[in-house]
């Protein structure tokens, strides 16, 4: 019988070494929890956000050398601590991407584990083994997930753990500002995005102002939708303008370079009574905005009346109606093929392979967009459910009386260590099977 990645690293790890996790206590509880199953558990904090919510005990270290230096510093410690399994979350950043490195060049000594948001959202985490997204080694073959379809045992429904944007607002807020706290300190630490406060702080808040300022346009749009008052349409979900996915495997230079493609190949080969709907990703409302380019490339090609931008509309929304969707290679693509939407790739994506998504040029697609196997698509999405996912949510918090006075008070790492406060977060730990 298959077993979930979830349990092959329970079962098969002993000592663990965590590096960076999401933002908040999410890795502090989970070293919890592997504790309590007889792991020693070792964690590398690297920055000041990174200490805030991993209190230190004897088992966890600070990485304060340049990053050159990591590969090395890194190869020394698993082998003197007996390392078996290293776990991260964001498998592309800077540290991340030479754990897995190390860990390959130590052969089947060390495992390499991954947490990443989920690919069957909103109430998944996905965890993988040497990596996610197209980094996966998950088979890209209709027969593998066919074949598989009655080895699985049966799934129960999953709870419904969702976080609020105001939560991760809080998180993001104390992480960076705890980072910007600690910069001296840690002065050769090298962050995978954008960390100066006042701009992450900024940003968010514009952030929050761009979701009440567009609210009104786009309820008004999502009842035309709903009430098929609007004409046939595509939608294009866009991707966060730093995403590693879009910068390793998205076949393109940028967001900007893929809205220009799809807009110009959608003025060519669209039917003239179709539109377009390109929605801004949510994480990055307050960083990025398109409209300008947008509204440019529409009216050189002649379609500024049948292209739409929009931010807060919820993607179900659009999942019922559209006649396709087009991605770099989003897990929006996912949601589609769950909703027999036709799905055109434009970089790398897992998903990406004959029986899911359309595999014509993006020209063709327009005028003749190709639905998915929905045989095939069960049997994949029933195996990416056991093997991948887990029941749970990062940033689900009990923000009591105690983590607020941590989180407010920002100390010297010598005193947050010496302190060594505790913050608390249920987090769930539960296999989705």
């Amino acid at each position: 019988m298959c077993v979930s990645y979830w349990q092959e690293f329970v079962d098969d790890s002993r000592r663990i070494l965590l590096l960076q996790g999401p933002i908040g206590s999410y890795f502090f509880q989970l070293s919890q929890f592997l504790q309590k199953q007889g792991k020693a558990v070792f964690k590398l904090n690297f920055n000041g956000g990174d200490i805030l919510y991993y209190p230190s005990d004897g088992l966890t270290h600070i990485y304060n050398d340049r990053v050159e230096n990591f590969s090395e510093y890194l190869t020394a410690f698993i082998q003197e601590n007996n390392i078996d399994a290293v776990v991260c979350f964001g498998h592309k950043r800077t540290y991340h991407d030479i754990a897995k490195k190390v860990c390959k060049n130590l052969g089947d000594k060390v495992d390499y584990w991954s947490f990443e948001e989920g690919y069957l959202r909103p109430y998944y985490i996905t965890f993988e083994k040497w990596g996610v997204n197209n980094a996966s080694i998950l088979p890209r073959s209709a027969e593998f997930y066919l074949d598989h379809k009655v080895k699985l045992p049966s799934l129960r429904s999953p709870r419904p753990l969702v976080s609020s944007f105001w939560v991760r607002f809080w998180l993001a807020m104390h992480y960076y500002m705890a980072m910007y706290f600690c910069r001296k300190e840690l002065r050769h630490y090298i962050h995978h995005r954008e960390y100066k406060v006042i701009k992450y702080m900024g940003a968010w808040a514009i952030s929050g102002w761009r979701k009440w300022v567009y609210k009104p346009k786009e309820y008004l749009l999502t009842k035309n939708i709903e009430s098929n008052e609007f004409p046939s349409f595509f939608i294009v979900p866009l991707q966060v303008h730093n995403d590693s996915q879009v910068r390793s495997f998205g076949g393109t230079k940028n967001v900007p370079t893929f809205i220009k493609k799809v807009l110009r190949s959608f003025a060519k080969g669209a039917d003239q009574g179709d539109h377009i709907i390109l929605k801004h990703h949510p994480m990055d409302r307050g960083f990025n905005h398109y409209g300008e380019l947008i509204q440019k490339l529409s009216k050189k090609y002649g379609i500024e009346d049948r292209v739409h931008y929009v931010f807060d509309i919820p993607m179900p929304v659009f999942l019922r109606k559209a006649k396709g969707m087009v991605v770099i290679n989003s897990t929006s693509g996912l949601s589609a093929l769950l909703h027999n939407l036709p799905v055109k790739v434009l970089g790398k994506a897992p998903y990406d392979f004959e029986g899911l998504t359309d595999a014509q040029s993006l020209t063709h697609f327009w005028r003749n967009p190709q639905r998915p196997d929905p045989i095939v698509f069960n049997a994949y999405r029933t195996y990416l459910l056991y093997k991948t996912q887990l029941n749970a949510n990062f940033y689900i918090s009990n923000l009591h009386e105690d983590f607020v006075q941590c989180a407010l008070s920002y100390k010297k790492i010598d005193v947050i260590l010496e302190k060594e406060e505790r913050v608390s977060y249920e987090v769930v730990m539960e296999t989705s099977s």
